[in-house]
């Protein structure tokens, strides 16, 4: 299923922070030692972090645990979370996301720029009928985004239900002119100590930009068009930068 997202955008400034990730649980019940209940990176980089933790009461009988993975890097997110209560009630939550600029090389005035996404969701539930979870996903080129939650379908007990989709989205650009873009994907569980006993909810999603497609004013292609990550510096900036150099270096060379 390929899903279009059309949006009419203007350009902001974003931190140049490529990859943030972070997973998080909690319960009722202390947390067992060894293991993590939380954890989160974020980095110019590739990121990922893991989460493997238990919560339970002094006697063992009432039990609550999570576990989970994430990376993110430009252009891909993923991750996992697996939550388990017995007795017990347990929160727990993961997101990842990439951002950077973009700038569209190789034309010039106005044109569309095309991202394609490739998602892959997936959604569990062990004695939770009609309660699988799926994960959330939100998409930026500018200022303005579009979110998207997959219409996984609800499957009986232990059956694992995956959505395939190819995602694309679409916004204006000015050849030459730097735009952010972003991607995300999230999703939370909540497990309740008065649900059945040996409850459980497994999660997982991936979005990984797969190409672009880029459009000249007229809707054609442009061909010679390239996306190039990171910005470029606009001809007053570059300038500035290059007059700044030179006096630096007049300055060193004078005579004292």
């Amino acid at each position: 299923m390929r899903v279009h997202a059309i949006l009419f955008l203007g350009v902001a400034s974003l931190p140049l922070v490529a990859g943030t990730v972070s997973i998080e649980a909690t319960s009722n019940l202390p947390f067992s030692e060894p293991g993590n209940s939380s954890c989160s990176e974020s980095s110019t980089g590739p990121v990922s972090c893991f989460v493997n933790g238990t919560f339970s009461d002094p006697t063992g009988r009432r039990v609550a645990h999570a576990s989970g993975a994430a990376s993110a890097a430009f252009g891909s997110i993923t991750a996992f979370l697996g939550s388990f209560a017995d007795e017990a009630s347990i929160s727990s939550s993961y997101q990842s996301s990439f951002q950077d600029f973009v700038t569209v090389l190789g034309g010039a005035g106005p044109g569309t720029l095309i991202t394609h996404y490739h998602l892959i969701s997936t959604a569990e539930q062990t004695r939770l009928p009609g309660q699988a979870v799926a994960p959330s996903y939100s998409f930026s080129q500018g200022s303005q985004g579009v979110s998207h939650t997959p219409a996984l379908p609800q499957l009986p007990s232990t059956v694992t239900s995956t959505l395939i989709e190819d995602f694309d989205v679409i916004s204006p650009i000015i050849f030459g002119e730097p735009i952010p873009l972003s991607a995300e994907t999230d999703t939370q569980h909540r497990l309740l100590e008065f649900s059945a006993s040996n409850v459980s909810l497994e999660t997982s999603s991936s979005a990984q930009i797969t190409g672009y497609t880029v459009l000249d004013a007229s809707g054609a292609t442009a061909a010679g068009a390239f996306v190039q990550i990171g910005s470029v510096p606009e001809p007053g900036t570059l300038w500035a930068g290059i007059i700044a150099a030179l006096l630096i270096s007049t300055r060193a060379r004078r005579p004292r």
